[in-house]
């Protein structure tokens, strides 16, 4: 995936940032003021109207799909659209799945789903599709090369199901890979909308966050909003490189060459939290701190001389 398609994916979920990161996106205000302003962001959506499943009309469902993931249904293909759900998803996995994804079981699957309520169907395509990203970016290959051998690898597929939190239709889609490929069943851990920080409570010990550390503290950000919340940020993307990326799974997080970080790491980084805003695992605000800490991170350790380059730029 390159940059351009990150930046209109991260659009599409409708995650809007206010005037004043804006204008400051490239001018990063003195740390001392640094705990209270970041504080005040808060990732932003818009307005995509009345989803009641109760009345829920096909009008309904095309409006939440384009305003939810920017669909435009071809005006030419009416005879589809007065199909029903049949229709709507027979044209889904068309022009979504088609050429996505390869793997034969998820395709199978998705195609026997085709009789489903479109929102459901739907939901069960996009978590195909972050399940091949998932895999894409963790082996490093082309998700034309992911297919059912890959996706029997159990301990990549657990690592997904802890980061993705499938919903209740999601999990019978996870279940169906086990069944097929595995040769007993896989770990499912409970749906939580009260996802605790613990799992990100590790201590860290890298020597590049902690210079950044100690500058903002030295510039008057409390040590306990230092060693607590922004912290827990920074182990949160530390931990998050290590399980995503192959290039550093053999690196203990307190090793992450941060050098070796670029613009698109980021911004896969704030997908990922965008996705746990949508499922409900963190709230809006919560991930909009975390983003913001850790960009705020990468662009202080270029001006204290520890990065080469800032890859914060043009990252808002």
């Amino acid at each position: 995936m390159d940059n351009d398609q990150n930046i209109k994916d991260i659009d599409i979920l409708g995650f809007m940032y206010s005037d004043h990161w804006k204008q400051n996106a490239k001018t990063i205000a003195e740390i001392a003021s640094y705990e209270n302003s970041t504080s005040q962001e808060c990732l932003q959506t818009v307005p995509t109207g009345n989803h009641d499943i109760k009345s829920l009309s096909w009008e309904k469902v095309l409006l939440f799909l384009n305003s939810m993931y920017a669909f435009a249904w071809p005006e030419h293909n009416a005879k589809t659209s007065s199909s029903g759900s049949p229709g709507l998803n027979e044209w889904i996995f068309t022009t979504h799945i088609q050429g996505q994804i390869f793997a034969p079981v998820l395709l199978d699957y998705l195609e026997k789903k085709k009789s489903i309520k479109s929102t459901s169907y739907f939901s069960i395509t996009e978590y195909a599709l972050e399940l091949i990203h998932f895999f894409k970016i963790y082996l490093g290959i082309d998700s034309r090369s992911i297919c059912d051998k890959e996706l029997a690898n159990r301990n990549i597929l657990q690592k997904f199901i802890e980061q993705s939190y499938p919903n209740f239709i999601q999990r019978d889609l996870i279940q169906e890979i086990a069944k097929k490929l595995l040769s007993d069943e896989i770990k499912l851990q409970k749906s939580t909308h009260n996802h605790s920080s613990k799992e990100w409570t590790q201590d860290i010990n890298h020597p590049s966050v902690n210079a950044h550390m100690n500058d903002l503290i030295r510039s008057g950000v409390k040590e306990k909003s230092v060693y607590g919340k922004y912290k827990i940020s920074y182990a949160m993307f530390l931990f998050w490189l290590r399980t995503n990326y192959v290039q550093f799974q053999s690196t203990s997080p307190d090793d992450i060459p941060l050098s070796r970080v670029t613009e698109e790491h980021l911004l896969e980084f704030k997908q990922y939290l965008m996705r746990l805003a949508t499922k409900g695992v963190y709230s809006k605000h919560t991930v909009s701190d975390r983003f913001y800490d850790i960009r705020f991170l990468l662009s202080n350790l270029y001006k204290l001389g520890w990065l080469p380059k800032d890859i914060t730029l043009d990252v808002a």
